[in-house]
């Protein structure tokens, strides 16, 4: 009789073990599922095209396209002459015409790309990220250093690389490698790189300036 009357209390007992396990697995369930949901938002976010707000690359592209611009007013009277020489039936007024277009084209690009991008961080944020990522002391070193040094060489080259580039133009068109002297070459490289490097370290400064303001 007391075996019989011990079994209905063990299986009681058993149900409610059972009960209590069963409830703390769907918590760790529901805690797991709530992870990777983030986990995925997140990384889905980034390869869309950008998960923090604003977006890299505006003060770039617009330090590019004045560079692109003073590049082609310099170098528009040699592509002139090399166009009207091979082509005579080509009139002066129709190659500045469509070096003036593609200044207007390459415009029209750039803000499209860069309003394409700020959009598609936009709408890539997440909760998690609190609308931006704040750069680390080493990538505001970084980037301040590329500024600095970028900036100076940039300064100190600019005024011969741009003398450089219509004698450079001329050379290329008219396959005339001796005529391409090396310094000449290393004055526009010097130049091109290193302003590059600093009109990225300038868009990283500025635009991760923003993002600190932006979360405040």
């Amino acid at each position: 009789m007391s075996g019989n009357a011990d079994a209905p209390e063990r299986t009681d007992g058993d149900r409610r073990r059972g009960a209590h396990g069963s409830a703390n697995r769907e918590e760790r369930t529901a805690t797991d599922r709530e992870e990777r949901t983030a986990t995925n938002s997140e990384a889905s976010a980034a390869a869309a095209g950008g998960v923090f707000h604003p977006a890299y690359g505006p003060v770039d592209a617009v330090l590019g396209y004045v560079l692109f611009y003073v590049v082609v007013e310099r170098v528009t009277p040699a592509v002139v002459d090399v166009v009207t020489d091979a082509f005579p039936g080509i009139s002066q007024s129709t190659v500045t015409f469509g070096l003036a277009a593609l200044i207007w084209v390459a415009l029209g690009l750039t803000v499209v790309d860069q309003v394409g991008r700020q959009v598609a961080a936009f709408r890539g944020r997440t909760d998690e990220t609190l609308w931006a990522r704040i750069p680390s002391e080493t990538e505001a070193t970084v980037a301040s250093l590329a500024v600095v040094v970028g900036g100076a060489l940039a300064a100190s080259t600019f005024t011969a690389a741009m003398a450089t580039l219509p004698d450079a133009v001329r050379a290329l068109a008219t396959f005339d490698v001796a005529g391409v002297v090396a310094l000449d070459v290393v004055t526009l490289a010097t130049f091109f790189v290193s302003y590059a490097a600093a009109t990225w370290g300038a868009d990283r400064l500025l635009v991760g300036g923003m993002r600190v303001l932006w979360t405040e």
